[in-house]
């Protein structure tokens, strides 16, 4: 009888531990996905909690938070979290911190510590903020993935530009090199644009149909077969270009300019140059595929057969 008694008093204290967790306080500022330039300091407030001791700002470059323990309450990678233990509900967070100083997306969350571990909110509201991120304008990207400065120049090496970022849209483009030695991706390349489902000509064993007219799907200087050998590049860190729709095409393009593209961000294009797109053109999808000319920036359809250049996304 004296051991139940025990064991249910047990139970009630440890009901009573779990029902004294401190709530997680309510984030106030910075509000959710806003950008930090954070040239100075930037200010991270919280609502007061009623019972908590002290608190921990935590910061972490993974929504999930998954690089802190939130048993040990601890961050388990350095470089990519760290957290702050505070009184008050506010802190200013230096500009110049190891992980903030770095452009790029954050989460942050704060959580109440009481007098004993039961006390602490392990988890809590998450929100999200980045530090000097562009979101407008263009943004070079190096052979590596890296972002650059705006002075870099095109080149082979891993820190050489190689591609350019349209920092409203997130979609990064291909930049054609000036090295005709080196073909691929060679600015005054040429491609046709067949697709698997481009109709087959049928001499009835007369002998004048050509490959000029059953297409050359695969082929190295077709659209397909250039996007599978870019991607065996790993261009810029990735492996999954394609082409563009004709849409995300037009999305480049500058009104009033000729050739109408900012040609400082992409520098690799003539004013009569087509690029091709995986759009096709109304109900002549499956031999017509829309293209946009650099000559006024409109889109058009053209037989597959002929030939445009070629601008990969991601």
């Amino acid at each position: 009888m004296k051991k139940l008694l025990l064991i249910t008093g047990l139970m009630f204290a440890l009901v009573g531990l779990a029902e004294a967790q401190l709530a997680s306080p309510t984030l106030l500022t910075p509000t959710d996905a806003v950008n930090l330039p954070l040239k100075k300091s930037a200010k991270f407030t919280w609502q007061k909690v009623t019972g908590a001791s002290k608190y921990r700002l935590i910061f972490s470059n993974d929504k999930s938070f998954a690089n802190y323990d939130a048993n040990k309450f601890k961050c388990l990678n350095a470089k990519t979290c760290f957290l702050y233990t505070v009184a008050s509900p506010s802190y200013n967070v230096a500009a110049t911190h190891a992980l903030l100083k770095t452009d790029g997306n954050y989460f942050w969350q704060a959580q109440s510590v009481g007098k004993t571990t039961a006390d602490n909110s392990k988890t809590g509201e998450i929100r999200a903020f980045s530090v000097g991120v562009k979101t407008t304008g263009y943004t070079k990207i190096a052979n590596n993935g890296s972002e650059l400065p705006d002075d870099a120049q095109l080149g082979t090496a891993p820190t050489d530009w190689a591609c350019t970022q349209d920092n409203k849209t997130g979609l990064i483009w291909e930049i054609k090199t000036d090295n005709p030695e080196s073909p691929l991706r060679f600015k005054d390349s040429m491609y046709t644009n067949y697709t698997a489902d481009y109709p087959k000509c049928n001499d009835g064993g007369a002998g004048w149909c050509s490959t000029l007219f059953t297409g050359k799907y695969g082929d190295s200087t077709n659209t397909d077969g250039f996007v599978k050998a870019v991607n065996a590049t790993n261009l810029c860190g990735k492996n999954d270009w394609r082409l563009p729709t004709v849409d995300e095409l037009l999305g480049i393009v500058k009104s009033g300019s000729a050739p109408p593209i900012d040609t400082f961000y992409f520098p690799d294009i003539k004013s009569n140059y087509g690029f091709w797109s995986s759009s096709p053109y109304a109900d002549r999808g499956l031999v017509t595929t829309l293209y946009v000319s650099f000559i006024d920036g409109h889109s058009y359809g053209l037989n597959k057969i002929g030939s445009n250049s070629v601008r990969l996304v991601r």
